[in-house]
C-alpha cells in the first residue's frame, strides 16, 4: 500500500466518489478517489411511527442505510434529540432522495442538507483544506487512510507552480459576451513579461490554454482572477473552442456555472 506525503491540493466530488488532488513533497501531482456517500438528519414529527418510517425508507432505491441516532440540534441545545441519519448512495441522486423523504411528509426538520457536498465531504473526514498530509492509498489511487501533519515548521514553502497572467479585451468593462480577448500576457514570480499572446482571438485563446496545458501549473493567478477566467471562457465558448485549463478533460459548453468546474486539478 504506497504511502504519500503530501499538501491537498484540490478536491471535489464526483457521484459516490470524492476526488483529491495531492502535490507531493517531491513535485509529483497525483489524482486520489476516496468513497462518498452524502448524508441528512431528519427529526420525526408528532405521532410518526419510526418501524414504519424506517421501512419505508429503506425500499428507496438510492437510500444505503437508515440509522437512529441521538444528535445535539443546534449550538444552544442542551440535550440530545433522536433522529434518522439517512444515508444516500450517491451526491447525483441525493436532492432527489431528499424531495421524495419529503412528499412523505414525516419529518418536523431535516439537518445537513444545505451544504456542499465539498464542504460535507472535508467536514466529515476532518481534512482542512491546503492541509499537509501522510496519505496510504491502494494500486488503483484509492485513498485508505491518511493524518494531518504539522507543517507549521517546515522552512520550504509547499511546492506548489503558478501562472501568473493578465488578460486585456476590447471593453474595460469586461462584458464577457460581447468583449472579445486582444491578449493574454504570462508573467514569471517577479511579474517580468515572458510571453504574450495576441493576434486573432482564436489564436490567442488557443495558446493560452496550450501553455497551461504545457507549464501544468497547481494555481493560476490573475488580478480579478474569476472575472478573468470566467471571461476567458465564455469567450472561448463564443469562438467555437472547447479549451482546456484543468487538469481533467471537460466540455466547457456543458456547466451552467464554469467556475470550479472548468479548474479541476488545479486552484486559483
Amino acid at each position: 500500500m504506497p504511502q504519500i506525503e503530501g499538501w491537498i491540493l484540490d478536491v471535489y466530488i464526483e457521484d459516490d466518489m470524492a476526488v483529491l488532488w495531492v502535490k507531493t513533497a517531491d513535485g509529483r501531482t497525483l489524482r486520489l478517489k476516496d468513497r462518498y456517500a452524502p448524508s441528512f438528519y431528519m427529526k420525526l414529527a408528532d405521532g410518526v411511527k419510526i418501524e414504519w418510517l424506517v421501512k419505508a425508507l429503506e425500499e428507496h432505491p438510492h437510500i444505503t442505510e437508515v440509522k437512529e441516532e441521538s444528535k445535539y440540534l443546534s449550538l444552544s441545545s442542551n440535550r440530545k434529540s433522536e433522529v434518522l441519519h439517512v444515508l444516500v448512495d450517491s451526491a447525483r441522486n441525493f436532492r432527489e432522495v431528499l424531495n421524495d423523504v419529503r412528499g412523505l411528509g414525516a419529518a418536523e426538520a431535516y439537518f445537513n442538507t444545505d451544504l456542499l457536498h465539498v464542504q460535507r465531504y472535508l467536514f466529515e473526514r476532518n481534512l482542512p483544506p491546503a492541509c499537509m498530509a501522510s496519505i496510504a492509498c491502494d494500486d488503483k489511487c484509492m485513498l485508505r487512510s491518511f493524518s494531518i501533519l504539522d507543517d507549521n515548521l517546515e522552512i520550504e514553502p509547499p511546492p506548489f507552480t503558478a501562472v501568473i497572467f493578465d488578460v486585456n479585451a476590447e471593453e474595460p468593462s469586461w462584458k464577457a459576451k460581447s468583449s472579445p480577448v486582444t491578449m493574454i500576457t504570462i508573467y514569471d514570480p517577479s511579474l517580468k513579461p515572458i510571453e504574450i499572446f495576441d493576434g486573432s482571438e482564436t489564436s490567442v485563446l488557443q495558446s493560452f490554454a496550450e501553455y497551461v496545458e504545457e507549464a501544468d501549473p497547481d494555481f493560476l493567478a490573475a488580478p480579478d482572477i474569476e472575472e478573468s477566467l470566467i471571461h476567458i471562457l465564455v469567450r472561448s465558448r463564443r469562438c467555437g473552442l472547447n479549451i482546456q485549463l484543468g487538469r481533467e478533460k471537460i466540455n466547457v459548453y456543458k456547466p451552467k456555472r464554469l467556475l470550479p468546474y472548468a479548474l479541476k486539478g488545479r486552484s486559483y
